[in-house]
């Protein structure tokens, strides 16, 4: 039954493209879903500029509401869990690949939910020290696409209980060649474990609306900090103020 959902929604995906398909599944699930400050602006600069898109990640469903707003251009990009590869075949062009499977199994944290994907997708679970290295290239790819004009969404804080960022986006921006690249931030709410029940007809009538909030853009030569973990310091601080504007 899983293999054929997976392959009718893989199919979709070619023949309509990733965020029609997706905006689809939201539709067809009956999801409530409020987009603010996705003017036509920033969908020009989604569709065509050199840019990094950060948000937040509380639950799964977020990877799935960030695909619905892509544009359509051939070089968008996905920081994405390693395992996720092969689950949907015609997105893996747009993943770049992270290796996080041993700091979920250190932490003991969300094991369960590592577990369930498993289970429905074998990935293999690499060993810190083979992590870490596969998690320096692909955070070179991600400067290296953005660099060649590219879209790059990544969630920095994924997994982190206190929604600090972790250094992999102060890495990418040091090595990014254009001080011109475009930032902005994503803020969703609304998402939570129970998100699976969206599935459940009439059932999922009953579940809150979910919003995502887009902040205006930035240009990284408004960064002071130079080091990659002064840089990941700085943007957290920029993101929680921007938060903080929001209420």
């Amino acid at each position: 039954m899983k293999n054929k959902i997976l392959t009718k929604v893989n199919q979709e995906i070619i023949e309509k493209g990733v965020a029609k398909t997706f905006k689809n599944i939201l539709e067809k699930t009956k999801t409530r879903v409020v987009i603010k400050g996705y003017d036509q602006k920033l969908k020009k600069i989604f569709k065509k500029e050199r840019i990094i898109i950060i948000s937040n990640h509380p639950a799964e469903i977020d990877v799935l509401l960030i695909l619905s707003t892509w544009q359509k251009r051939k070089d968008k990009y996905l920081v994405a869990n390693h395992g996720f590869l092969g689950l949907l075949p015609a997105i893996d062009k747009h993943i770049i690949p992270v290796f996080i499977t041993h700091r979920i199994y250190e932490a003991k944290r969300d094991k369960w939910k590592l577990d369930l994907l498993r289970k429905l997708h074998f990935s293999e679970v690499f060993s810190k020290e083979e992590s870490h290295q596969k998690n320096i290239e692909s955070i070179n790819l991600a400067a290296e696409k953005v660099n060649q004009g590219g879209l790059v969404t990544i969630f920095p804080m994924a997994g982190e209980e206190n929604n600090k960022f972790l250094p992999g986006i102060g890495h990418i921006i040091k090595n990014l060649k254009y001080k011109n690249t475009k930032i902005v931030m994503a803020y969703i709410r609304g998402t939570s474990t129970w998100d699976y029940l969206r599935i459940i007809p009439l059932f999922n009538r009953l579940m809150p609306k979910i919003s995502i909030n887009f902040s205006r853009t930035m240009e990284i030569k408004s960064l002071k900090a130079s080091e990659p973990k002064e840089i990941a310091k700085e943007l957290e601080a920029i993101y929680k103020n921007w938060l903080l504007s929001l209420e």
